[in-house]
């Protein structure tokens, strides 16, 4: 999963509900109200939610492409930031 929430949102709401089985990749959208990666893993971890932190969407998103198999899922999101942010870089992967 990337996954991404702005820092408005009440975010342990959300990880109560994450799956503790998949694997993360924890980023940050391009705004300001955007989480970073480091305190979001830091409270998924408190609901035993483990991954790694990226510093923006395409890196989170380029990680797990090269870490998954072909028969895997890569669910984006947590908040539209992150997905919009997903569809800028596959528009202009430069």
């Amino acid at each position: 999963m990337v996954f991404g929430m702005v820092s408005d949102k009440d975010i342990d709401a959300v990880l109560r509900l994450l799956p503790t089985d998949a694997l993360y990749y924890f980023t940050q959208a391009n705004i300001r109200r955007a989480e970073t990666a480091e305190h979001l893993a830091i409270k998924a971890a408190t609901y035993n939610i483990i991954g790694k932190k990226y510093l923006n969407v395409p890196l989170a998103y380029q990680a797990a492409l090269s870490e998954s198999q072909p028969q895997d899922i890569i669910f984006v999101g947590g908040s539209s930031y992150i997905v919009s942010d997903l569809l800028t870089y596959l528009s202009n992967p430069e």
